[in-house]
């Protein structure tokens, strides 16, 4: 029997063996996040959101917006919704589906990473770029929270559909299935995440650059010019759609940070980019909380904005420079550009400064150029003596290793809301929403010292304008009548803000509801003697002197806020 008989068969390493391996390691990574509870953004959408309690939420999600109108009302992904519905009525409601879910999600968008870096790079370094993107630790807030699946369920359908379109360019693919398909996965992907419409851009962009001397861009323009207008057509659709439900264009309110015009944007965006480097490159410290005063909108021109440009200004010449002599490597950094415009808040300001889960779909683009920076390597093995590739493989076990063990260890930051508000503060404590909400958990385990400490240290970084903590408190106790923690906030915000009614207002509602009579009487009397809506307070302090005599039942006295007062007491408000 010859030497080669014994040599793994290539097509079965690529088939099967590469897949599964890569499996292996985004559940060894990820795999920590099955025991998490809900936490954050799972407690609105899914816990507190009454669509996803019925099957009905699956077709009313395509009339409603992506956020229950008790929270914000703000947002457009239907699918999202509806597929959180199933998952929600399958499982009984338990995290365990939910988990499961993002799991195969991840390891879907992960084969759909390799399905692409194994059509432009060599085997072995197209899977090394896929498994360092299925260990890396950016990606783990994309898991934690269920309702992040749409990122991972996005990407995985722009990477299928980006491999199918290399394959037609190269004539294995039937142009027409292959165009019929892509808008099928655009639709799809869209009304999961708008962040979708990128998708024209990436197929654009694979023309211009995979196989580039294989034929003109100009041919491969005229084969798909048609199916790009059709794409257009698809995204105005979607807009129109969006806009229709949600009464507005944007649907979403700008993150703190982004207040200004145009250029106070930009100035604002300057440094981010160095941010997202980092976070590619060096994920050490994680964090998901950029509230005032984690980042402060720029005042002049510092280091932090000056990182920030050299970032851009880096990735701008690399691709150039790249563009002819390595076009892959040209694309995936292209592909990152591309993929980081709907975040960039520029063009249109989101309620997103920076999150790890934004990433998820630009990291596809570092996978691709790692797997073109390695291909030079591959092809020059054989010229390398026994010792550099043996280097290589035990750099490579060291960063899977160390990709997964920070991974897993950043699946445990998220376990319990408890834990996971803990963690926030010591990762994030210039964060005045940080702080917050900590103040909020310990009031609810009745740490009412600790909760003002909290509360306080919230206000302290919030100088600026203390009553966006009110409306926080707000949404509390707008959606579900939690009154502990809210109360504490409305005191304390109170004491920094004295002459807002509404502040006042949202204090007594919190102390009507609790039967705080007494406390209720005091301050409807400040607020009469301070004479903003005297004859509300005036009124209401009436009505807990009677509630006081008469001994009325806790939860029998709701507060009901007039009209055309001196500060809007009543309505429910978001800080963003």
């Amino acid at each position: 029997m010859t030497a080669t008989s014994h040599s793994p068969d290539p097509r079965r390493l690529e088939r099967w063996a590469a897949p599964i391996a890569l499996l292996v390691l985004a559940g060894l990574a990820m795999g920590n996040i099955i025991p998490n509870k809900f936490t954050r953004d799972d407690i609105g959408l899914i816990l507190e959101n009454p669509l996803v309690k019925s099957w009905s939420g699956v077709w009313h999600a395509f009339n409603a917006a992506y956020w229950p109108p008790a929270d914000s009302g703000e947002l457009y992904r239907p699918l999202s919704i509806a597929w959180l519905t199933i998952q929600w009525q399958l499982g009984g409601g338990h995290e365990l589906l939910f988990r499961l879910c993002s799991l195969a999600a991840y390891g879907a968008s992960c084969l759909a990473v390799w399905a692409v870096l194994k059509r432009v790079a060599p085997l072995p370094a197209a899977w090394v770029g896929a498994a360092l993107f299925a260990v890396h630790p950016v990606h783990v807030e994309a898991l934690v929270e269920a309702v992040s699946q749409s990122e991972l369920i996005v990407a995985a359908l722009l990477c299928w559909g980006v491999a199918w379109h290399i394959d037609a360019n190269r004539g294995t693919r039937g142009i027409r299935a292959t165009a019929s398909a892509e808008s099928l996965l655009f639709v799809v992907a869209v009304f999961f995440k708008e962040h979708a419409l990128v998708f024209p851009a990436l197929l654009i962009a694979a023309d211009l650059l995979v196989d580039p001397t294989a034929e003109p861009f100009g041919t491969r323009w005229r084969r798909w010019r048609s199916h790009y207008g059709v794409m257009v057509l698809i995204a105005l659709l979607f807009w129109f759609t969006r806009g229709q439900v949600l009464g507005t264009a944007s649907g979403t309110g700008p993150h703190e940070a982004l207040a200004g015009g145009l250029f106070a944007r930009i100035h604002t965006m300057a440094g981010v980019p160095a941010e997202w480097l980092r976070l590619f490159l060096w994920p050490a410290h994680l964090q998901d909380e950029w509230s005032l005063m984690e980042w402060v909108p720029g005042a002049g021109w510092t280091p932090r904005e000056t990182a920030g440009a050299l970032a851009v200004a880096s990735l701008g010449l690399a691709t150039i420079l790249a563009w002819r002599r390595m076009p892959t490597l040209a694309w995936g950094l292209l592909w990152i550009g591309l993929a980081l415009g709907p975040v960039a808040n520029i063009v249109i300001p989101t309620g997103v400064l920076i999150a790890e889960r934004t990433l998820f779909l630009p990291s596809v683009g570092l996978a691709v150029a790692l797997a073109a920076l390695l291909t030079p390597m591959v092809n020059a093995h054989d010229r390398l003596g026994p010792v550099w590739p043996r280097v290589g493989l035990l750099g490579l076990a060291a960063l899977l290793s160390a990709g997964m063990l920070r991974s897993a260890l950043r699946c445990v930051d998220w376990r319990t809301p408890v834990i996971w508000t803990v963690r926030s503060v010591a990762l994030a404590p210039l964060s005045w929403r940080t702080h917050l909400t900590y103040g909020m958990v310990l009031s609810n385990v009745g740490d009412t010292a600790g909760a003002r400490s909290e509360v306080r240290a919230s206000l302290a970084l919030r100088e600026d304008n203390p009553v966006v903590l009110k409306f926080v408190a707000d949404r509390g106790r707008l959606s579900n009548g939690a009154c502990i923690g809210p109360t504490i906030v409305y005191e304390e915000v109170l004491k920094a803000v004295p002459q807002r009614s509404d502040v006042r207002a949202s204090l007594l509602a919190c102390l009507a509801i609790m039967g705080r009579y007494e406390q209720a009487h005091q301050i409807a009397m400040a607020g009469d003697s301070i004479g903003l809506d005297r004859a509300f307070y005036h009124t209401m302090a009436i009505r807990a002197a009677q509630n006081l005599r008469t001994h009325t039942p806790i939860g029998q006295w709701r507060v009901r806020f007039p009209t055309g007062t001196a500060t809007d007491i009543g309505g429910p408000q978001r800080s963003h």
